[in-house]
């Protein structure tokens, strides 16, 4: 019992030790804290700060940009304005205008005809050429004319004509038959020309032309305004782009007195995108430094939190070595009061002698043991001691294990380990149910790809056999009976098999491939338009490369997929194509 009570003082002294030690931690700890939370305090301000000075310098960006749109908006309004006011002055002109090309065209045939009419007439009229020799007075028809001695006069007749000299000779010219019809066919062609002209309401085939200019030009001007107007709304309406205007220039108006006066506006909107570029960059530095000190924060608040949970540990194990101590010095005390240490020491003498009897006794016994094979039973002895000494260590460990799990259990049982627990479970279950959820969606998707991709290789394969059987029959009209083509996936040509050798597009020569080229297409436009009414083809000057026989040979295939669609060839060597067959048209231009 004294041994007892000097190891259970030995070790409340060291717990003592300890707990004085741990007292200036805890008090570190406990500083370090506050002092992370202030700071933390302060980069929070700053942040704060910073983020202020980022919102107005946002604000005055997005200011100075809606000044730009606002203008922008105004040019678009005003050339909307002008544009339309340009369309309508376009339309009341060609509400007005009465000579389009088609009547200036008729006019100025019809002077054309009147020109060339009246030049045949003057060609064919007989005339009459009068010369005085005398001063005279000449009457024809109904025109009194004077004529000097040596005068002369000419006179066309169209029909007839009467000269008469008073009181001396009248006269009368008669045109011919010939010349009365020609002069008829001008005086036909000339009603038709002012006709036309009455009908336009003009005077002559000049002023029809410049009319039908002058329409031209406002059809001209209608189509620039119309499409000014589209280009100035663009995706807008009048009235949507006026109220645009009014609300953004209410805002740009109004934005001056609601932001601070300290602060000057920026000068442009670039220097406002760098400044909220640069205040953007200060936000993520104090934003990074806040990041950093809630984790210091956090670090410091552990160890301190630690430092609690080992300060009310060690207490505890003063505590309970404090008893400990107290219930040796007690069961020490009352077992010196039940039995004195004199009587102890007389017990000692006489256990001494009995000692040596049995020790006598032990040497009889140990003779006895050695016949009864001791080593076995020394190794089962060790072991069974080692084991009870195991199990009492282990039970002692699990003992102060315990006492620490209830402090720390006290200590954090305050922060709703259960609540947080269940938060967690169903931050799982949601989590899962998402997954569960993902997958179903990505199963879903794999099997729509699947499907996509089943029914395209289907189409797939109902375009290629048509297409490949139409390229082959073509081709055999050029190439012979041993033609035949390979597809790829995309319906190009990948290879062409002729009297049995097989070779890549790429081997072949230019002409072979050009004239591969021309049948791909004529065979694609045959199958969309079997019946010949669409599916136009054009072939731009095509079949250079090809010699005399293919060329003849394409002409026959070209008028064969004539029959089922259109085909129009453009080209300045038309002898390439005289090999086509049918009765194609000739535009010559």
């Amino acid at each position: 019992m004294i041994d007892t009570l000097d190891s259970q003082d030995r070790a409340l002294a060291e717990l003592e030790a300890a707990a004085e030690q741990a007292a200036p931690a805890l008090a570190a700890a406990d500083r370090h804290s506050k002092q992370a939370e202030a700071d933390l305090d302060e980069a929070r301000s700053a942040l704060r700060s910073a983020e202020n000075e980022h919102r107005l310098a946002q604000h005055d960006r997005d200011h100075l940009r809606q000044l730009i749109e606002v203008a922008q908006l105004r040019e678009r309004q005003e050339d909307y304005l002008q544009a339309a006011e340009a369309l309508r002055e376009a339309e009341d002109h060609l509400d007005s205008a009465t000579v389009d090309d088609d009547l200036a065209s008729r006019i100025e045939r019809a002077h054309l005809d009147y020109e060339r009419a009246k030049a045949a007439a003057d060609t064919a009229a007989a005339s009459v050429e009068a010369t005085a020799l005398q001063d005279v007075t000449v009457h024809i028809d109904e025109d009194e004319i004077g004529l000097a001695a040596g005068e002369a006069r000419s006179v066309t007749v169209d029909d007839e004509v009467t000269v008469v000299v008073p009181g001396l000779v009248a006269m009368r010219v008669s045109a011919g038959a010939d010349s009365k019809e020609i002069t008829d066919r001008r005086d036909r062609t000339e009603q038709a020309y002012k006709r036309l002209c009455g009908e336009g309401g003009v005077s002559d085939h000049t002023e029809a032309r410049t009319r039908a200019q002058q329409r031209n030009e406002a059809v001209r001007r209608r189509a620039e305004a119309t499409a000014e107007m589209k280009r100035s709304l663009r995706d807008l309406t009048p009235e949507v782009l006026l109220r645009k205007i009014e609300g953004l220039s209410a805002r740009v108006a109004a934005y001056p007195q609601e932001r601070p006066e300290d602060q000057p506006l920026p000068a442009d909107l670039d220097i406002a995108r760098r400044i909220a570029a640069a205040l953007e960059r200060s936000v993520d530095e104090h934003q990074a430094r806040t990041d950093s000190r809630e984790s210091a924060v956090a670090q410091a608040k552990e160890a301190l939190q630690e430092a609690q949970i080992n300060e009310r540990v060690l207490a505890s194990q003063v505590k309970d070595a404090r008893n400990n101590r107290d219930h040796a010095s007690r069961r020490l005390a009352a077992a010196r009061d039940d039995r004195a240490d004199e009587a102890l020491t007389a017990a000692l003498v006489a256990a001494q002698h009995g000692a040596q009897e049995a020790e006598d006794a032990l040497r009889r016994v140990e003779d006895e043991l050695e016949a009864a094979n001791p080593e076995s039973l020394e190794v089962l002895l060790d072991n069974a001691r080692d084991a009870t000494r195991r199990a009492r260590e282990e039970l002692q460990s699990n003992r102060e294990r315990q006492r620490d799990l209830r402090v720390s259990l006290d200590l954090r049982g305050e922060k709703g380990l259960h609540t947080s627990h269940q938060e967690a479970f169903e931050r799982l279950g949601y989590a899962m149910r998402g997954h569960e959820s993902t997958e179903a969606r990505a199963r879903a998707t794999a099997l729509l790809k699947a499907t996509f991709e089943k029914h395209r290789q289907q189409a797939l394969q109902r375009y290629v056999g048509p297409l490949k059987e139409r390229i082959e029959q073509l081709g055999r009209i050029v190439f012979g009976q041993t033609f035949a083509v390979e597809l790829s996936d995309d319906l190009r040509i990948v290879r062409r098999t002729l009297d049995g050798t097989t070779l890549d597009v790429g081997q072949l020569s230019t002409g072979a491939r050009e004239q591969l080229g021309v049948l791909s297409r004529l065979a694609c436009a045959s199958i969309v338009s079997p019946d010949g009414e669409g599916a136009p083809v054009m072939i731009d000057d095509a079949l250079g490369w090809s010699d005399p026989q293919r060329l003849k040979n394409m002409g026959a295939a070209i008028a064969a997929a004539g029959k089922q669609c259109q085909i129009i060839v453009l080209t300045c060597t038309p002898g390439r194509y005289a090999h086509v067959g049918g009765t194609p048209k000739v535009v010559q231009l």
